[in-house]
């Protein structure tokens, strides 16, 4: 059987799909799909506990096609059936074929997003598609077909470029020095490269293959300070193309490029190669990060992964089963109407969960006995510890904490959608708190003013909430004024 390397198919069983090669003529590579089968990375067959995976970064299964010779006007010229060496992309890890085309044209893309939608992890199923989808291997760096960096606060121009820094003695040069042994330094300083120069060096003396670079939590840092004239010469129109004969033996010199800058610390002439590709994350929920300026959004493409939990449902029907599969479910169905219902339409986009908390209590269930006692034990601590203090956190920095208070959640729904959004919004929250009852936990809400928050508590430690008569004089809500209420 011929093989054929696919890099993106959209088709089920007797669809016709058109094979992008060029030993085919434009009008002549049409096959027709004739079976699917679930793919695995590098052809590898699982093994008895389950690895690898058969899962993209979004939990999305991954496919192989088998394709024969259609026939009729448009009939490929292959005379044998053809089975794709490369995964067939479906139409449900479209998003990921979208980002690669994207960030090939654009050369700068940034992913945003809450908390848990897989920012971080998209690289990895991007680095692997890569050499399919574009033709061009990936420089490598140890074990990553990518570097990567986490940017934050203190992240500075002379980290990102370049900057002085303390001269180590040549003992200590390229050797192991650990944090418990004394600092030791000359007391002089030298001109030091930063991780974005580093990458750029590689670049450009490797014009056959593409540079990925990984700067993650982009928005922690001050960006503009830290991306200095590098935002000059970063646009995708801007960069530099290779020139000379022999890319073996490429150097700076062989790049041409009409936009460069002068370093400041060393004064060398610096440009970006047209073969670095940099994909950064941010995080839309945190509050405490100034916004991106226009210079910076200019010159980044912006695509947002919103929570997608058909990946943990198929998961966890293939992958559990009895008590575990049942709280599993449970949590992602309660998850994914908390989003839809609440969320979403009374506080925000910004203000979901996204599916990755989901991967982690799956990994907990399979490695927990299957009595129901255990199960839920561990389905309670990952909603304590991981869940419900990122929706706490998340409703208090939009002003929204008297969502998960039950008194006074009414007033609040009233005062800020309208009654058809309202309603919809206490029948998600009744049956969230009626799941968090079913694992043992609630979530109470007390204080004022400033001191007002949200805690996690057993749910046995929870007293029942006062009921209010009907004789109560106007004194009612200065008496109720400490109580503490639950959902």
């Amino acid at each position: 059987m011929a093989r054929l390397g696919i890099t993106r198919i959209q088709a089920r069983s007797g669809s016709d799909v058109r094979l992008r090669n060029a030993y085919n003529r434009p009008d002549q590579n049409l096959m027709t799909v004739t079976r699917s089968a679930v793919e695995y990375p590098d052809g590898a067959e699982p093994s008895a506990d389950g690895s690898p995976e058969p899962y993209d970064w979004q939990g999305h299964r991954r496919w192989r096609l088998y394709l024969s010779p259609a026939r009729g006007r448009g009939a490929s010229n292959y005379s044998k059936p053809v089975v794709s060496t490369a995964v067939a992309i479906t139409p449900e890890t479209g998003p990921t074929v979208q980002l690669l085309r994207l960030l090939q044209s654009a050369k700068n893309v940034v992913l945003e997003g809450v908390p848990g939608t897989g920012k971080t992890f998209a690289i990895q199923d991007l680095a692997r598609m890569w050499p399919a989808a574009t033709g061009r291997e990936l420089v490598p760096f140890g074990e990553a077909p990518y570097l990567a960096t986490v940017m934050h606060p203190s992240t500075s121009y002379e980290d990102f470029i370049e900057g002085m820094r303390p001269t180590l003695p040549e003992y200590i040069e390229g050797t192991t020095w650990y944090f418990d042994q004394s600092a030791a330094g000359s007391g002089e300083f030298k001109i030091d490269d930063g991780f974005f120069l580093r990458a750029c060096q590689v670049a450009v003396r490797d014009p056959d293959r593409d540079v990925l670079v990984l700067l993650d939590e982009l928005n922690r840092c001050n960006i503009p300070s830290v991306l200095g004239d590098l935002l000059l010469t970063l646009e995708a129109s801007r960069r530099a193309e290779f020139v000379g004969d022999d890319p073996a033996a490429a150097t700076a010199e062989h790049w041409s490029t009409q936009v460069e800058v002068t370093l400041p610390y060393s004064r060398r002439r610096f440009f970006v190669p047209d073969n670095l590709y940099v994909l950064a994350t941010t995080n839309t929920t945190d509050r405490s990060v100034a916004p991106i300026d226009a210079a910076v959004r200019r010159r980044f493409h912006f695509v947002r992964l919103e929570p997608d939990f058909d990946g943990p449902r198929s998961r966890a029907a293939d992958r559990l089963a009895g008590p575990a599969r049942h709280l599993q479910e449970a949590s992602i169905e309660r998850l994914a109407h908390l989003n839809e219902h609440v969320l979403m339409p009374c506080v925000g986009p910004d203000a979901m969960l996204g599916q990755s908390y989901l991967y982690s209590l799956e990994s907990r269930l399979e490695a927990t006995d299957s009595n129901e006692a255990a199960v839920r034990s561990a389905v309670a601590e990952v909603w304590r510890y991981q869940l419900l203090p990122q929706l706490i956190d998340g409703l208090r920095s939009f002003g929204a904490e008297d969502l998960l208070e039950l008194s006074s959640r009414a007033e609040w729904l009233a005062d800020h959608v309208d009654a058809t959004v309202s309603t919809q919004a206490a029948a998600a929250l009744d049956e969230f708190a009626a799941f968090l009852s079913e694992i043992g936990l609630a979530v109470q809400v007390g204080g004022t003013g400033l001191a007002r928050g949200a805690r996690v508590v057993d749910a046995d430690a929870v007293s029942p909430q006062p009921e209010i008569e009907n004789d109560l004089t106007g004194d009612a809500d200065e008496a109720l004024a400490g109580e503490t209420s639950e959902f």
